[in-house]
């Protein structure tokens, strides 16, 4: 059985992404992952990567979590 991913990040057109994602899973029966992604690179400022690196993946899990 197939999988629908949906990404999804804090834009608007994200919902419109769920809710489309929604449809292909109730018409096919397949699972949803629903993922969001940040860009992270601890080289660029160490002193602070981890703090910024913690505020990256709070903010996507926010955006999961709406």
């Amino acid at each position: 059985m197939s999988r629908i991913i949906i990404g999804v990040d804090r834009s608007e057109r994200s919902q419109d992404a769920v809710a489309f994602g929604r449809m292909l899973a109730q018409a096919s029966g397949a699972p949803v992952t629903v993922v969001s992604a940040y860009h992270y690179e601890r080289a660029i400022a160490p002193a602070t990567s981890s703090e910024h690196g913690e505020f990256l993946r709070e903010g996507a899990e926010a955006t999961l979590e709406r």
